[in-house]
């Protein structure tokens, strides 16, 4: 009778490990482990599909001392699909590498549809409210440079964008 206990016993206690084994390899295939997620994959996929402001706004950090062109896609969306007003702005520096010419001539070296374009997205940011816009349009208005001279117009600019 005791020998019978004791195979008993075993059995159950071989099933049980078993058991316990098993429930553990399913938990662990279950929860997948991703450690190759590009965190810059991860806040361009917010801010594209979400319109997630703050996402935008590291993105854009990120790719400051870096060749901007790189965040020109991402940009564009933002501006154009949620209207995000920094994203206006940073079209502009996408398209004329601001950031790395800061000599007033960033529109020189652009050709006439791409120098229309940098316009536009200044103009486009502008009527959102954007300050920087309006303080870098405020300037060509004063200057007549790439655009139509317009003093009053230039200098309101100008001064909301100090504000």
């Amino acid at each position: 009778m005791k020998q019978k206990t004791y195979c008993y016993l075993g059995l159950m206690t071989c099933f049980f490990i078993l058991f316990i084994l098993g429930c553990r390899d399913k938990q662990a295939a279950e929860i997948p482990i991703n450690n190759t997620v590009d965190p810059l994959e991860e806040l361009t996929e917010k801010a594209l599909r979400n319109g997630d402001t703050s996402a935008y706004d590291q993105l854009s950090i990120e790719y400051i001392d870096s060749p901007y062109t790189g965040f020109l896609y991402t940009a564009l969306m933002m501006a154009n699909k949620f209207q995000y007003q920094r994203a206006y702005i940073d079209v502009y520096y996408c398209l004329t590498d601001l950031h790395h010419k800061k000599d007033g001539t960033e529109l020189d070296d652009l050709d006439e549809r791409t120098r229309s374009l940098a316009l536009e997205y200044l103009m486009k940011g502008v009527d959102r409210g954007n300050k920087e816009c309006m303080g870098i349009l405020g300037g060509f208005y004063v200057d007549g440079r790439y655009i139509e001279r317009d003093q009053r117009k230039g200098e309101m600019l100008l001064e909301t964008s100090r504000k």
